[in-house]
């Protein structure tokens, strides 16, 4: 409800009238039969792993259209955009792109703001890894789980609308992303996208999707490694885990790792020495030179060797070993933090600046419809109102009382829904007579006292009177009831909201 309101009108509108979230209204387009996705998703293993529009609502994923509010209530400096205009259909042979983000947190209080971004494509080439620096000022770099320190990022002009323009331009129009709990990685690139495989989903160890394993627990479970120890986070690293763990899951099929669907992890610990909490029999943890390789296999420890004096450490290294674009001499590599990364011997292979500042691919011809992503779930940000009693009506049990002036207000009663109108009354005693024996039945009470019904008590002061009033209306009304009183006159109404004990 707001805060304030104008004029009277808008008052009751304001309390008969509940606010719908995109994410509400969206999920009741799917459940009317829209979804959007339906005739673009054909029916194989990758289709099959898609998230659905209403998977995508229930966990709080970006939609086009979409708008942030910082911590004053302000519109964001960014709304969110589809990645492209429109999608081809997704086929069997659809690419995937692994996608990993750092965040820190700026002096906004909104969402998080992306730092560094890592792309890779489906045979684990890292296509993108670029540190990107916010515009608002950084006041938690998160150094411990995103890696990033205020040095790194002092020299950087990369900005999020670059790294927004070169995705849009290096993804197919039927391309799929895939990421852990992605939802958070695209609100950090404001972006969003209609075909999202999400490893936490596809992997789903609890059985319920509110409870997703962390990429750090699928990549010991399955792949028998170790990522995100007291070493640090790297976006490289754990793009690559993604889409390992993505290329493990086509590879064994849908109900793979998935005990919701009836596979065993039982079964699978005992096969792969691990116990049923996972962790890994007879091997080191958290970090350990033995963790197991790519092929399955278990690496040798690293040999030592003795530094030639003024050698730096591959982690201490400067600048002129990077890989650097041929054309404006930016890093396309990030100097990672984490020592011993695997993301050294990584090189991108897209330059996000001048990706971005180059013309779009022109659309191959595809025959058939093409997904609007945008228009499908309709460009407008704002929340929607259903009207108050209509939506208690869908409530099992639940019942609502009002009592209001009925220019403001005005429904046809019902068992479940009674409405008095309090020009009817003469005074504040008649009010409560003929509703004190009924607030009892119903579970939401909204009851209006007008400066009108207490202008005639002047036996005792308008204060006393209006405690009066409130302290019946709460003895007469059932626990757990949800109560709206609303003094009003002609200058001023004012709504207070409690729950009985």
């Amino acid at each position: 409800m707001q805060k304030e309101v104008a004029n009277r009108d808008e008052f009751w509108h304001a309390i008969l009238n509940i606010p719908i979230s995109r994410a509400e209204q969206i999920r009741e387009l799917v459940a009317e039969g829209h979804d959007p996705l339906n005739s673009f998703v054909s029916k194989n293993l990758r289709g099959s792993l898609l998230m659905s529009v209403e998977q995508m609502a229930n966990l709080s994923y970006p939609f086009p259209g979409d708008a942030e509010l910082d911590s004053r209530g302000l519109l964001s400096r960014y709304r969110i955009q589809a990645t492209k205009e429109k999608y081809f259909a997704v086929k069997a042979d659809s690419p995937l792109f692994a996608i990993d983000c750092e965040m820190c947190v700026s002096d906004n209080n909104g969402p998080r703001e992306l730092t560094r971004i890592t792309l890779v494509d489906e045979q684990c080439n890292v296509v993108i890894d670029t540190l990107v620096k916010p515009y608002d000022q950084i006041t938690d770099y998160v150094t411990k789980f995103s890696g990033i320190t205020k040095q790194m990022l002092e020299s950087i002009d990369v900005r999020l609308e670059h790294v927004q323009l070169a995705l849009s331009h290096i993804l197919p129009e039927d391309g799929i992303l895939v990421g852990h709990s992605l939802e958070y990685d695209l609100r950090a690139l404001r972006l969003s996208h209609p075909y999202c495989i999400d490893v936490a989903l596809a992997f789903n160890l609890s059985g319920s999707e509110k409870q997703r394993s962390s990429l750090k627990t699928l990549t010991n479970i399955f792949l028998g490694e170790t990522i995100q120890d007291k070493r640090g986070h790297c976006s490289v690293e754990d793009a690559i885990a993604t889409m390992r763990l993505m290329k493990m899951k086509l590879d064994k099929g849908f109900e793979f790792g998935n005990v919701s669907l009836g596979w065993s992890y039982d079964s699978w610990a005992r096969e792969n020495g691990l116990t049923n909490t996972g962790a890994r029999l007879g091997a080191k943890r958290p970090h350990s030179d033995n963790a197991a390789g790519e092929d399955g296999g278990v690496l040798e420890p690293r040999p030592k060797r003795n530094r030639p004096s003024g050698e730096k450490a591959d982690f201490e290294r400067d600048n002129n070993d990077r890989q650097r674009c041929g054309k404006c001499g930016r890093a396309m590599n990030v100097e990672c933090s984490v020592q011993d990364c695997k993301c050294r011997n990584s090189r991108a292979s897209v330059c996000v600046v001048c990706c971005a500042h180059r013309p779009p691919k022109p659309s191959e011809e595809e025959l058939g419809e093409r997904l609007d992503w945008s228009a499908a779930l309709g460009k407008n940000s704002f929340i929607g109102r259903k009207p108050l009693v209509e939506e208690v009506m869908k409530m099992e049990g639940k019942s609502i009382l009002c009592c209001a002036n009925g220019q403001s207000c005005s429904f046809q009663s019902t068992s479940r829904a009674k409405f008095y109108d309090t020009r009817s009354f003469k005074s504040s005693n008649d009010l409560l007579r003929v509703i004190g024996g009924e607030i009892l039945e119903h579970n939401l009470a909204m009851i209006e006292v007008d400066s009108r019904l207490i202008s005639d008590c002047s036996d005792r002061p308008a204060s006393v009177h209006i405690d009066n009033i409130v302290e019946s209306i709460v003895s007469c009304a059932s626990p757990k009831s949800l109560i709206l009183l609303i003094l009003s006159s002609p200058q001023e109404s004012t709504c207070r909201i409690s729950v009985k004990p």
